[in-house]
């Protein structure tokens, strides 16, 4: 082998080395990062859990959904006037914010009398659902670029007080530590539902107070910080809820809130 063959040998080598000792870098960068997630998961279910103070959940459950099933069949076929009495009810409870986790995305003839209690309430968010992803580098505080936001109809989006986002992401490991406080779709970008629901909550004359930086988005009168990619990491208050087993959140079932015969003094002052 000649010295010029032996020291392009030499080279080569050097970059093989190079590659691998930089994806064995990432491999391990990797893991460290989800060995890291995985002991604040310890964190969290070594503690006791917390009750949540502003928020309950008007849920549909299996009672509710047993109830319903007869006279109006699946939920997808459910006339939304029920959602415009439910919010009445919550409305005269003394409900200070309503959120809503139902898309109607389709046009349907109850549609303006839905309008009609939202405006009533002036009080109602209603979800929004960035879809088709892009770019994960889409400006500072932004968790990600999307081609669209996927709204509720034209009628009831106008009677909403405020919209936010209820994307949701996952960790490799699959499990959510985290929430994207702002995506954007061309040139408009919206906040993370809970944010909105905050700012609403707390009188805020608008969900974000000014432009976001690298590290933080300040939004509802906070300046939250944020990891990388733009996600917050959530503060998880315990594991899930459920009507049966309780849980950080009370739940309260949807067919009682329709009936009006849920206690009052659950969604008082509460989002």
């Amino acid at each position: 082998m000649t010295r010029s063959a032996r020291k392009r040998l030499l080279v080569s080598g050097a970059l093989v080395l190079a590659v691998g000792g930089l994806g064995s870098a990432a491999h391990h960068w990797n893991w460290f990062s989800t060995a890291q997630a995985r002991s604040t998961d310890f964190l969290f279910k070594s503690r006791a859990a917390e009750q949540a103070r502003s928020t309950v959940i008007v849920g549909i459950d299996h009672r509710t959904y047993r109830d319903l099933l007869p006279k109006h069949g699946a939920m997808s076929y459910w006339p939304r006037t029920l959602f415009t009495h439910a919010i009445d009810h919550l409305r005269r409870a003394g409900a200070r914010v309503i959120v809503f986790d139902i898309f109607f995305d389709a046009p349907k003839p109850e549609d303006p009398a839905v309008a009609a209690a939202m405006k009533r309430a002036g009080n109602v968010i209603m979800p929004v659902e960035a879809q088709d992803p892009g770019s994960l580098d889409a400006g500072p505080g932004v968790a990600q670029e999307f081609h669209v936001f996927f709204r509720p109809t034209d009628t009831v989006a106008r009677a909403a007080a405020a919209e936010g986002l209820v994307n949701v992401t996952t960790d490799p490991d699959t499990i959510v530590r985290g929430v994207p406080l702002l995506l954007r779709a061309g040139n408009e970008a919206l906040p993370a539902m809970a944010l909105a629901a905050v700012a609403r909550y707390i009188r805020r004359p608008a969900v974000l107070d000014a432009p976001a930086g690298e590290t933080v988005v300040y939004g509802a009168g906070r300046a939250v910080p944020i990891m990388r990619h733009g996600s917050m990491l959530i503060n998880f208050l315990g594991p899930p809820s459920s009507p049966d087993l309780g849980g950080p959140f009370t739940i309260i079932p949807f067919v009682d809130v329709l009936e009006n015969s849920f206690n009052k003094m659950l969604v008082q002052d509460k989002i």
